[in-house]
């Protein structure tokens, strides 16, 4: 509307001049009397585009200088671009960003310049990476801002763009920086559950996995019970044969009684060449059962080359009940078993 109204008064303002012209100039030389009336729309002129630059804000030069200014103060770059999409204006901060000169961006469209400039034609706001003079590339924040007055409406665009990526190469930093804690993290946990030599859980891992199975115990149809092992005949092989082939013997023992190990249960190197396995049973003899297949598969020779390895197993049991329910109380029990097993093996001749 004000728009309008300011072409109004220009042509209005027009007409008025135009016949103060006529009246003084032209319409005396054909002999017609009308008074002259130059001045008085003169005046009239004068009136209505003072009131057009007070009013409307027409010439307001201040305002255009202050903003040229203010554009060159900013610290980030500025694109101010017209209603075809093309440079009008940039600021100090576009050309040492970006590197390039005042003359190479003016008159062109972003698509021009930049990679991904049709991106930002079309985008209204948002994160992007683009590339500067040089093509290295650049990781940006792009914000958009139509532009108009009262007089001509639409203007353009003024498109502030924001540098991260410095934020950006840090925030990568931390993230790699966060992999390797990580990766750390789990080699630690896994050196502290879990026997250096075999691979499978350590005495730590087994406490902590019985203690949290004592706590929930009757809440399952199972219980639960352990088999305590102990190799017969490890430290002659070790003594005679070098501790090479007594841990080359250790990690095939531990991978036989991994594959007799069941999901739910649990198999543990305590140390040396004792071996200790939770087991969950329905009934009792599955236990017992579970204890014949340990000796049967650790009997099975062990061969590296020409050298050969043999081995028994003296076991151990103790289930978890009402009588039995500490977990110091189990192994100790689990223990004895193992040792009157042992002593049982010795007088046989086993």
């Amino acid at each position: 509307v004000e728009r309008k109204q300011a072409k109004l008064f220009f042509v209005g303002d027009s007409i008025v001049l135009s016949i103060g012209v006529m009246t003084d100039f032209i319409f005396p030389l054909f002999g017609t009397q009308i008074p002259p009336m130059a001045n008085i729309f003169t005046n009239i002129f004068i009136l209505f585009f003072y009131y057009i630059i007070r009013k409307l804000k027409v010439f307001h030069l201040d305002q255009q200088v202050s903003s040229e200014l203010i554009l060159n103060t900013l610290l980030e770059p500025i694109f101010v671009l017209d209603e075809k999409n093309e440079i009008v204006q940039v600021n100090f901060a576009t050309q040492q960003v970006f590197g390039f000169t005042v003359e190479e961006m003016k008159g062109k469209k972003l698509s021009e310049l930049f990679n991904n400039g049709m991106m930002i034609e079309q985008m209204d706001s948002g994160e992007i990476e683009i590339q500067n003079a040089k093509k290295e590339p650049l990781h940006v924040i792009v914000t958009k801002n139509k532009v108009s007055d009262r007089i001509n409406g639409n203007l353009g665009t003024v498109i502030h763009i924001k540098d991260i990526t410095a934020r950006k190469q840090e925030e990568n930093k931390i993230r790699i920086l966060n992999k390797k804690y990580e990766k750390a993290a789990k080699e630690l946990e896994r050196l502290a559950n879990y026997d250096i030599l075999t691979g499978i859980p350590n005495r730590r891992m087994y406490v902590k996995v019985l203690e949290e199975k004592m706590k929930h115990a009757g809440t399952t149809e199972s219980d639960f019970g352990l088999i305590f092992m102990d190799l017969n005949g490890f430290k002659d092989i070790n003594d005679r044969l070098g501790h090479d082939i007594g841990d080359r013997a250790l990690i095939e023992i531990a991978k036989r009684l991994t594959l007799l190990t069941k999901k739910e249960d649990l198999i543990a190197r305590l140390g040396g060449d004792e071996f200790i396995m939770l087991m969950h049973f329905n009934k009792k003899d599955e236990i017992m059962d579970k204890c014949r297949e340990i000796e049967c598969e650790v009997a099975k020779p062990i061969s590296f080359g020409e050298i050969i390895c043999r081995f028994s197993v003296a076991t151990g049991v103790a289930i978890y009940s009402e009588n039995v329910n500490h977990m110091e109380e189990m192994l100790h029990k689990a223990d004895m078993a193992m040792y009157k097993h042992k002593s049982h093996q010795k007088e046989s001749g086993n």
